[in-house]
């Protein structure tokens, strides 16, 4: 029978094993845009966002989308908005949890699992 630990293996995110000073997110090329979404039917904007983060290769529908579902608007520290900014930090905050979550049941039980799978999941 297959073990868990035997499938935790690097597939996206292989060339950080040959490049420990690198993250996940250094495996993509980021640029800025601006988000602004509009009531199709009376013109009223529906969410409006400056200077958000991306990888270079999300086109902007798929950015509108995330920075209107996914992006904090409130409650991040140290930031100036008070909301996300970036990606990466919603990136980080929801595979975070999930790896979390599968380290305190055990599923996960060491560290460079965790990290395999929190490369995977941020990388997918």
């Amino acid at each position: 029978m297959t073990t868990l630990p035997s499938l935790l293996t690097r597939y996206f995110t292989r060339e950080l094993e040959q490049n420990p000073g690198k993250t996940v997110f250094d495996l993509f090329s980021w640029d800025r845009s601006d988000v602004l979404i509009k009531d199709h039917k009376n013109g009223r904007i529906l969410t409006d966002m400056k200077d958000l983060e991306f990888p270079v290769h999300y086109s902007q529908n798929a950015r509108d989308i995330i920075a209107s579902k996914y992006f904090r608007k409130a409650g991040v520290k140290d930031s100036p908005s008070g909301g996300e900014t970036s990606m990466r930090q919603v990136s980080h905050r929801m595979v975070n949890f999930w790896v979390s979550a599968l380290r305190e049941e055990g599923i996960l039980t060491t560290d460079e699992q965790a990290k395999i799978v929190y490369d995977e999941l941020v990388y997918a």
